[in-house]
């Protein structure tokens, strides 16, 4: 029986592979977890950015109709102990509480630009007060070239970028980042 070796030289294989095997499938299971909760914040932040645009849209762009809409759809992520109708308002406090600290949520309007909206803004009232805005009337059928580098339809697109960051989270990272960055420059 030439090439078969003693079955007492194989004890402990198994645990050799299961030690090389565990690390790299912990490292892929951690890794599809930790890509998963980053999508998951990404999808969320987009709905809240997408709710807070509407509301702004509907409000002549009133950045603080855009936090409001944004608050009411972050307000799922703040559980309370009370339910119903009480922990709803609670949860919606705690999160425009939170959207009110400027290093939690950061708005950066990108369109309308400045010159579109001076050079599209007309005397327009709303309930006997001016207001500035780009008209909204008729934009299929407005024949006019563009003011200020835009179209009235392109002026007319709200668009937003928001960064959205939880306070706790931030400080942790930034530590262990601290921490990570004194740890190689040793």
């Amino acid at each position: 029986m030439i090439g078969l070796r003693p079955a007492r030289l194989q004890h402990g294989q198994g645990a050799v592979e299961l030690f090389v095997a565990l690390p790299v499938l912990l490292l892929l299971t951690l890794s599809v977890l930790q890509f998963s909760l980053v999508f998951t914040a990404k999808n969320t932040l987009d709905q809240a950015l997408f709710r807070g645009v509407r509301a702004a849209t509907l409000d002549h762009g009133s950045l603080s109709a855009l936090r409001t809409g944004a608050a009411q759809a972050l307000a799922a992520l703040y559980p309370n102990a009370q339910s119903g109708a009480a922990g709803d308002a609670q949860a919606l406090a705690q999160a425009q509480a939170e959207l009110a600290l400027p290093n939690r949520f950061q708005v950066v309007v990108l369109n309308p630009t400045a010159a579109a909206i001076g050079a599209w803004d007309g005397p327009y009232l709303d309930q006997g007060q001016r207001v500035r805005e780009i008209p909204q009337a008729h934009l299929i059928d407005t024949a006019t070239g563009p003011k200020g580098g835009e179209t009235l339809q392109a002026a007319n697109l709200l668009s937003v970028q928001g960064r959205w960051c939880r306070g706790r989270l931030r400080e942790r990272a930034k530590s262990y980042a601290k921490a990570l960055a004194n740890d190689i420059l040793r």
